[in-house]
């Protein structure tokens, strides 16, 4: 598989990785992380264009990264998700219809606003009819068209666009296995990124991402520098260190959007935590869901599929999970450019069509145009030589000569029958009668005289 370049953007920084997928083994070219400019992201939005551009551009060229396909990840509260159940139509267009019709019933925003996006969760009979259950996302016009807007001018071939928890599914779809350890296929998992502001939590329920919140970790609970220095110098074993009050703070968040959707979901239950991203503190979560009864894991390690890294610098997964897990996506997958990329196959098909039957339009009219020339050549030529017979002398002389035979054997034909008709005459009368001269005067060739006549 050719290279593909995975790009992850928030408010905190852009994470860019370049690599590529061959079967069960993801080979990692470069990966770098910057951090994003102050006032250029919010909530996803792209505030200024220019900069994210040329920020980007400035990896690129000093990266010596040249890779045109990409993949784009984004983090944003400002996606809507509802889990929709409806009847089961097999036509995609009347499906996305239905959707939109139900949507415009259960949220108060113009959908006109927003790029619409499901997933078929599960196909079931109820009571005699065949149901589908949807998971629905609507990601406002005014982002999606920026990202476009962002990939064109970098020059990149955007094949795929996302949020990042959705990414997550990727995990179940391969079956890839977290800290050597399986899990269910029909398990609920909670993932948890931890970034220097943003935390992010992701819910999947049996390989989809039913949940998701970004939230600003909570900064009055910061402790200052050397507490946090010293913080770290006692927990010296984590990847990152923060400090336990600003752990407090994001965890009750997280605990508030779990009994959320707990209230909305009451038959599932969490089974594990998985916590990844740019600091963590396994030390203080640890205790902080420890009345849930729910293990809590760092993500160490991936099973099931071969990391190549080309680069020296050690690949540190926890903190590059998204765009690993980009590399496991292909065009097909449902993503916000599913749409665009099917109205593109759509075009391109009916452009191939067109172009093919003018094609044949063209053959035919040419194989006509030219066999009428082939034909026109050939009558032409039939007429010249025809004309050039005619036209010689000994032809019109051989001619004139057969015409006068014609006439001559004509006559020759008119004596004989008058002939035969005065001999019939003779044979029953012996008398002579003036008939009968009359008769052998008319049977004579033309431009005969006749001097006598002897009876015998």
């Amino acid at each position: 598989m050719a290279n593909v370049l995975a790009v992850e953007i928030n408010d905190e920084n852009i994470k860019i990785m370049e690599g590529s997928r061959k079967e069960n083994t993801i080979s990692i070219n470069k990966f770098v992380s910057v951090c994003t400019p102050a006032n250029s992201i919010e909530e996803g939005n792209i505030i200024n264009m220019d900069t994210i551009m040329e920020t980007i551009n400035k990896v690129l060229y000093l990266n010596l990264i040249k890779t045109k396909k990409a993949v784009f990840i984004i983090n944003t509260n400002s996606i809507i998700a509802r889990k929709i159940e409806l009847p089961y139509l097999k036509s995609k267009k009347e499906t996305k219809s239905m959707i939109t019709f139900k949507l415009q019933e259960i949220i108060s925003v113009d959908l006109n606003q927003y790029k619409v996006m499901y997933k078929t969760i599960k196909i079931f009979l109820s009571e005699g009819i065949k149901k589908a259950r949807f998971i629905v996302y609507c990601m406002p016009v005014k982002i999606f068209n920026q990202y476009i807007e962002l990939a064109e001018r970098l020059k990149l071939d955007l094949m795929y666009l996302d949020v990042s928890s959705n990414l997550l599914e990727k995990i179940s779809e391969n079956n890839l296995i977290i800290n050597n350890k399986e899990n269910k296929k029909n398990s609920v998992i909670a993932y948890i990124n931890v970034g220097n502001e943003k935390v992010s939590l992701s819910i999947i329920n049996n390989g989809i991402c039913e949940f998701f919140r970004n939230f600003n970790i909570n900064k009055s609970h910061t402790k200052p520098l050397d507490r946090v220095a010293e913080t770290e110098s006692k927990y010296n074993n984590s990847y990152h260190s923060i400090s336990e009050d600003s752990v407090n703070g994001w965890i009750e968040d997280i605990r508030r959007y779990m009994r959320y959707y707990y209230s909305i979901n009451k038959e599932n239950i969490i089974e594990k935590i998985y916590m990844y991203g740019d600091k963590l503190r396994i030390e203080f979560t640890n205790k902080m869901f420890s009345d849930l009864n729910i293990a809590v894991e760092e993500i160490d390690d991936i099973s099931n599929i071969t990391v190549n890294c080309m680069t020296k610098e050690k690949l540190e997964l926890n903190k590059y999970l998204n765009l690993f897990l980009s590399f496991c996506c292909n065009q097909n997958d449902i993503n916000f450019l599913s749409e665009m990329h099917q109205k593109h196959r759509t075009k391109f098909n009916i452009g191939v069509a067109l172009m093919a039957s003018v094609l044949i339009l063209a053959i035919t009219l040419a194989y006509h145009t030219l066999n009428y020339f082939l034909n026109v050549d050939l009558l032409d030529n039939k007429t010249t030589a025809m004309n050039m017979f005619v036209n010689n002398t000994e032809n019109v002389v051989l001619n004139d000569e057969i015409e006068n035979l014609k006439i001559s054997g004509d006559s020759l034909e008119k004596y004989y029958f008058n002939a035969v008709s005065i001999k019939k005459v003779i044979g029953k009368d012996d008398n002579i009668s003036s008939e009968i001269f009359e008769k052998i005067r008319e049977a004579a060739p033309t431009d005969t005289i006749i001097n006598s006549i002897f009876i015998a």
